[in-house]
């Protein structure tokens, strides 16, 4: 959050002008006011507006962009629930994908740094985030496919299987 005020102020800024910036709180998020863009605030509205179209028309669009947001938010239980979604109901990969990073972060203290926090977790956790990410390869996520050959290739919360982690290559590099 401290990198995009960051990104604001220096693209708010006209050369030559000396603007003062003052920080409010617009749906508890931090902008500049007067100078941002509509685009740039997640609003309820436009939150409700992405999770509707994830539920009625499995939309791409609106799930990456109602991804970004509840990943800012850390708020991976609501954005598991629109991954399963993604996943199940519209058979899209990535929102198995997503489930994954949800199923981690859920069980590391909300929080996903990388692909390592899967060693962290429960293995009753680890058994379920890696079937979703078995269905995402199922449905042709390059993603799932690459996050799973790094999991068995290295070891990373299960034993290696190189053998596996080369089937998983192959399939990445057909695709």
């Amino acid at each position: 959050m401290a990198l995009i005020l960051v990104v604001l102020l220096f693209q708010c800024k006209k050369p030559g002008a000396d603007v003062a910036h003052k920080l409010i709180k617009i749906d508890s998020i931090p902008v500049l006011e007067n100078h941002v863009t509509s685009d740039t605030i997640m609003t309820t509205a436009k939150l409700d507006e992405f999770k509707n179209d994830v539920i009625n028309k499995g939309d791409n669009y609106s799930f990456s962009m109602l991804s970004i947001e509840l990943h800012a938010q850390n708020k991976f239980d609501e954005l598991l629930k629109y991954s399963l979604i993604m996943g199940n109901q519209f058979k899209k990969g990535d929102g198995f994908n997503e489930a994954f990073l949800c199923m981690v972060a859920l069980h590391n203290n909300n929080v996903y740094e990388d692909i390592s926090d899967f060693e962290k977790i429960p293995e009753d956790a680890k058994e379920t985030a890696l079937n979703y990410l078995e269905k995402g390869v199922a449905l042709g996520d390059i993603n799932s496919a690459s996050m799973l050959q790094e999991i068995y290739r290295k070891g990373i919360g299960v034993k290696v299987n190189v053998k596996k982690a080369d089937e998983l290559k192959k399939l990445i590099e057909k695709q």
